[in-house]
């Protein structure tokens, strides 16, 4: 069975200081506490087209349904995502899904960041999240049903949570907003530091890089 859950948020806020908002939570940040590592597995930057891509790992605390606890006996889950920052569009996207040899649960997301100019003068940020949550057919259909309707309750909750610490975010940076380059640059030095990866990076010419990740611990999902 699958579900499909759709968020839209309207930022009154410029789209750097969105993306300086977002990448400021990695590798791991107080004001994230759900974040419990992160990783980056390939870096470019294609200087003439002016794009940032970023294949990456998410460890996460997220508050999964018991019930789904009990039956998967998990103790976090791990979230693969892609993400592509274009700075001449003003746009960031990020796909994102857990463990392709997940049994038992299975989720893909899609988040769009879209940088607009109001008719005021005053940019704002359009953002949008969709998620798609499958529960093993295995499961049976009343466990799923209530299963279901307790991922929809953590995926509102998490949604919140996460707009929170937006709104918190935006206060902590808003007198020192950098422009996007700047904040993929302190970005990737952050994730350079956490992993003690052996790279410089120059971001006056293109460049690719790839890092092995490290094993998987714990149950998860």
């Amino acid at each position: 069975m699958t579900t499909t859950l759709r968020k839209e948020t309207v930022f009154e806020r410029p789209f750097d200081l969105v993306v300086q908002v977002y990448l400021s939570r990695y590798p791991t940040t107080e004001d994230f506490p759900r974040l419990l590592d992160h990783q980056i597995s390939r870096i470019k930057w294609d200087v003439d087209k002016g794009i940032f891509l970023c294949d990456k790992r998410s460890t996460m605390s997220v508050p999964v349904p018991k019930l789904l606890q009990k039956i998967s006996k998990v103790d976090h889950i791990y979230i693969y995502q892609n993400l592509e920052i274009n700075i001449p569009e003003r746009t960031m996207k990020e796909d994102s899904w857990n463990r392709a040899d997940a049994k038992m649960y299975r989720m893909n997301e899609d988040a769009n960041w879209k940088g607009c100019d109001g008719e005021n003068g005053n940019e704002f940020t359009k953002f949008v999240e969709e998620s798609n949550v499958t529960v093993n057919d295995k499961v049976p259909s009343h466990v799923v049903k209530i299963v279901m309707k307790k991922v929809q309750k953590v995926f509102e909750e998490g949604y919140q949570t996460a707009r929170n610490v937006d709104t918190v975010l935006f206060q902590k940076y808003e007198n020192n907003m950098l422009p996007v380059m700047g904040s993929i640059q302190d970005f990737c030095l952050r994730q350079i530091n956490h992993q003690n990866l052996d790279v410089t990076l120059d971001f006056t010419q293109s460049f690719e890089h790839n890092f092995e990740l490290s094993h998987h611990e714990g149950k998860f999902i």
